[in-house]
């Protein structure tokens, strides 16, 4: 009798709900307590032994039905996010295209989340900052935004600690999160926000990102579990991807290499030789001219020797070169044995002004010409009036590399000498 019992009497149990007799046995499953199940009256009664047995048993049967319940429902769970991973691979490993790759990528994450928008993004070589590649659901009034403006890495401290320790991170709240940097929450003001990075190789390579606009997203281990499966399939298609792509470049330069050897092959002599490697240049890089320069032993100095797709007017600013004062960018390429770019020639110091005024020069890739370490000469590609950034394919081919990884940003390489002789042609020959 509830009434009659000083823990009970004035409890809402008896002056809101009326019971008088109540008997509560525990629900355990596994040793552990998850519940309670009651019987409860609303006239005073004696429970007998029997009765506390009978819902002892149904409490038995109940941890055992919830148990099964939550089983179905991992399994559940675990299908579904089969099912999403399954389908995530198909849709990105059916294209080698990245941008493509990415814009699915970017909208099956957004149909697994039900987030407002999803962004793909890509790290930079020196991982500063991270640079859009493609987004789904992005708002027309921000593509531009999206599209313009990286996120940086470096001071964006809600980043940092996740990229470090490649783990997702999330907000729910990112209009008063310290974390979020505040210039890219001005660009995109949203609710709640989720960052997940690729790995590739124990190496973060890019995020993919959610956004919530007005929503405040609550995040759950099983959402952190779907995504980071979801990068994992996106950051090995991007590795594929890079791989494929740098596989086509290295046929793309052996098939080039071949190519001039083929065309030098069929010269016997060394005129028709430097003639024949100038005018294949240019189509090999996608440059419009080519000048040869080879070393005079005698003088020291670099002869103007071959020219191809040089204005007939040019030509004596060409010839001229001769008797310039010495250029810092062919110094460069000559002691550091390796291709040198210029971006602006009329605006670096490394080549004179006056010199690249009368060639009418805007970006050059020089090349030193070495044969068993020694130098026979040098050769620079340009397009006239035309700024280029010349890329690491084009810096391959015109520096006869054959190895190492034709993606890679860490500078050119160690040129090859452009013909097979082992030292400078002399006056007679």
């Amino acid at each position: 009798d509830t009434t009659a019992d000083p823990h009970w009497r004035d409890s809402s149990v008896v002056t809101k709900l009326g019971y008088r007799a109540i008997l509560e046995v525990p629900v355990i499953l596994r040793g552990k307590v998850i519940g309670v199940l009651g019987a409860l009256h609303k006239t005073p009664r004696f429970f007998p032994r029997e009765d506390v047995d009978l819902l002892m048993s149904l409490a038995s049967h109940t941890a055992v039905v919830l148990d099964r319940t939550n089983l179905w429902k991992k399994m559940g769970a675990l299908l579904r996010e089969t099912q999403t991973l399954l389908t995530v691979s198909q849709a990105i490993s059916s294209t080698l295209d990245l941008t493509e790759m990415m814009r699915r990528l970017a909208r099956m994450a957004a149909l697994s989340l039900g987030a407002d928008m999803v962004g793909a993004y890509l790290a930079d070589p020196d991982q500063e900052a991270l640079h859009p590649i493609a987004g789904y659901h992005v708002p027309k009034p921000r593509l531009e935004k999206f599209m313009e403006f990286p996120i940086p890495l470096r001071g964006h401290r809600f980043l940092e600690g996740a990229w470090e320790r490649q783990r997702p991170v999330f907000s729910s709240d990112a209009e008063v999160d310290p974390e979020i940097d505040r210039e890219t929450f001005a660009r995109f003001p949203h609710r709640s926000v989720l960052f997940v990075p690729m790995i590739v190789k124990g190496q973060p390579i890019g995020w993919i990102f959610a956004i919530w606009w007005n929503h405040r997203r609550l995040f759950t281990s099983d959402d952190l579990h779907l995504v980071e499966g979801i990068s994992r399939q996106a950051a090995l298609a991007i590795d594929n991807a890079r791989l494929f792509a740098s596989q086509q470049e290295e046929a793309e330069i052996s098939g080039a290499l071949l190519r001039v050897a083929e065309a030098i092959g069929s010269r016997h002599d060394l005129d028709a030789i430097l003639e024949t490697v100038v005018q294949i240049t240019p189509q090999l890089l996608g440059t419009a001219r080519c000048g040869l320069f080879l070393l005079d032993q005698t003088e020291g100095v670099l002869i103007p020797t071959k020219s191809w797709g040089l204005a007939e007017e040019l030509r004596p600013a060409f010839l001229a070169l001769k008797r310039s004062p010495q250029i810092s960018a062919v110094v460069k390429a000559i002691q550091s044995q390796g291709p040198v770019v210029v971006e602006e020639a009329t605006r670096d110091a490394m080549i004179p002004h006056k010199v690249a005024t009368a060639l009418d020069s805007c970006s050059v890739l020089i090349i030193p010409l070495l044969s068993g370490g020694r130098l026979m000469g040098t050769m620079a590609v340009d397009t006239p009036g035309a700024p280029n950034t010349f890329t690491p394919r084009q810096i391959a081919i015109a520096s006869w590399r054959r190895h190492g990884s034709i993606t890679d940003r860490s500078g050119p390489a160690t040129s090859r000498p452009i013909h097979g002789s082992t030292g400078p042609p002399s006056s007679a020959s």
